[in-house]
């Protein structure tokens, strides 16, 4: 998809983008159906982390080792997550999930830019892997690859991290934060992938009405929210060049669902595919009429 837009995005000139990204869940947010419509992302920013150390045999451990110096690094990374921050996405995402919670916490979501606000729902919202994803940059130490032999002390010591950063984070603000934390001249960075700021699909054009509509016909009594993407789609190159693109999978999952996702058990019902087909359908019948 990067290639297509880089050489041929004259060609396409899309007035929609329609990509994966989201669905409906049942009785996972709250009790009730609730739809998302993905309308940005987190920008990418992903790197290694290698340090260089004294080798020497492990029998006489020190703690100019690479490992050593590779691990306190990323100890000081770790224990220092990034602050909370609502921007215009995560913001809309919250206030279209307040209805489905009770007073207090509906309130608190629906003014979740106010500082204050967030300050009192932070914790709670830190505390669940998707809304701190989308609260925060975040920061996962995902591969470490250090020795070669168990009485051998290393010379060198790498860690590959995959970092997601807020749509309003400046990279070059992460960087230098990153950099304080390593604090470590012995350890240098290597960038593997970055993306630059997702844009953000607007909610008040027909293609978000049309699925609007699409999903309370199918599921009535349904809600439906914008939502901040923690992940990474392909929705992100277009959004980058001003095209409203949005990621929509017309299903309806529950939470036993979910576990299944990317597994060795993913699939989805007969019933599911029955109401993509329909939804699909629907969506493309009321755009091209």
């Amino acid at each position: 998809m990067r290639w297509l837009v880089e050489n041929h995005i004259k060609d396409i000139d899309p007035e929609w983008v329609w990509d994966e990204g989201s669905g409906g869940l049942k009785d996972v947010i709250g009790k009730g159906t609730m739809f998302a419509v993905a309308v940005a992302e987190k920008q990418i920013y992903r790197f290694k982390l290698i340090a260089q150390g004294e080798p020497g045999h492990g029998s006489m451990p020190h703690a100019a080792s690479a490992n050593t110096r590779l691990i306190a690094a990323l100890q000081r990374i770790i224990e220092a997550p990034r602050p909370l921050k609502t921007g215009p996405a995560s913001a809309a995402m919250f206030a279209g999930l307040a209805h489905t919670q009770k007073f207090p916490a509906s309130f608190l979501l629906g003014h979740l830019a106010h500082p204050l606000v967030l300050r009192l729902a932070g914790k709670k919202l830190a505390a669940q892997k998707l809304t701190n994803a989308v609260l925060r940059d975040t920061v996962s130490v995902n591969i470490i690859q250090a020795g070669y032999q168990v009485n051998v002390i290393p010379e060198r010591a790498e860690a590959q991290l995959d970092c997601r950063l807020l749509p309003e984070t400046d990279a070059g603000e992460f960087r230098q934060w990153l950099v304080s934390r390593i604090a470590d001249d012995h350890i240098r960075i290597e960038m593997i992938q970055t993306s630059p700021p997702s844009g953000l699909a607007p909610i008040d054009n027909p293609f978000y009405q049309a699925l609007t509509s699409a999903i309370h016909k199918y599921a009535p009594g349904a809600g439906v929210f914008p939502l901040l993407m923690a992940g990474a789609t392909d929705g992100r190159y277009w959004r980058e060049r001003g095209y409203p693109a949005y990621g929509f999978t017309p299903m309806l999952l529950e939470a036993s669902d979910i576990g299944r996702v990317h597994g060795i058990d993913e699939r989805i019902s007969a019933d599911n595919l029955l109401l993509g087909i329909k939804m699909a359908r629907d969506i493309l019948q009321t755009l091209c009429a």
